[in-house]
């Protein structure tokens, strides 16, 4: 059965926690200096413009999704949605997520360090 299109945020498509899942026949992470380039740009270009109207809400298209919903009696929410296109994107969002999550945790430590705090 195909379902409709769906338009979300990405922090709507990580929150739902519905696994996804990379088929074998994908190919491996292949993004390179370029395609990277250009989607740091398009961050860099959207934190901009957010700067410039902080009261507007902001939307950019990165790209679409498509996977195909399978049923998964084994996994929380009872299914998992297969990968068939986009999986750059969405495995350099999920990088980038934790690279900034990462850098803030290591700017949290420094800062209660300065502070004579020792929290992890």
């Amino acid at each position: 059965m195909i379902k409709g299109t769906e338009t979300l945020p990405i922090g709507d498509l990580i929150s739902r926690r519905v696994p996804f899942v990379i088929p074998r026949y994908q190919r491996a992470y292949a993004w390179e200096e370029d395609e990277l380039n250009d989607f740091i740009a398009d961050i860099q270009n959207l934190y901009n413009l957010r700067l410039e109207t902080l009261l507007e809400p902001m939307k950019h298209f990165f790209g679409g999704l498509v996977s195909v919903d399978l049923f998964a009696g084994n996994t929380a929410a009872g299914r998992i949605y297969e990968v068939v296109d986009g999986q750059q994107r969405l495995a350099t969002f999920i990088i980038t997520i934790a690279l900034v999550v990462k850098s803030m945790d290591d700017l949290a430590k420094h800062a209660n360090q300065e502070n004579g705090f020792f929290r992890t």
